[in-house]
């Protein structure tokens, strides 16, 4: 594992070489490619995704569905690591 290289990906970890951040995973950094993503929703697509039959809402549903499909590769993964572990 490069933790330089992983350092990289984090806006504040990069811009303060000398800080080692620990903390619960109430409060954690977030990846530059996450910052950007949240940005743009922010600014184009905000607003209560599943409740709305307005387009902005209609777009916020399919931001938030398109990243449940993103990331479920990776929640299944994860899930069934852990059921083997239980087992």
């Amino acid at each position: 594992m490069n933790v330089k290289k992983i350092r990289e990906d984090f806006p504040l970890l990069l811009a303060n070489p000398d800080l080692t951040y620990l903390d619960s995973a109430a409060t954690s950094q977030k990846p530059a490619c996450v910052l950007r993503a949240e940005r743009e929703f922010y600014e184009c697509h905000n607003a209560n995704p599943l409740r709305g039959l307005y387009e902005l809402s209609e777009n916020a549903t399919k931001c938030y569905e398109d990243a449940r499909k993103t990331v479920q590769p990776v929640r299944k993964r994860s899930f069934l690591r852990e059921m083997q572990r239980k087992a």
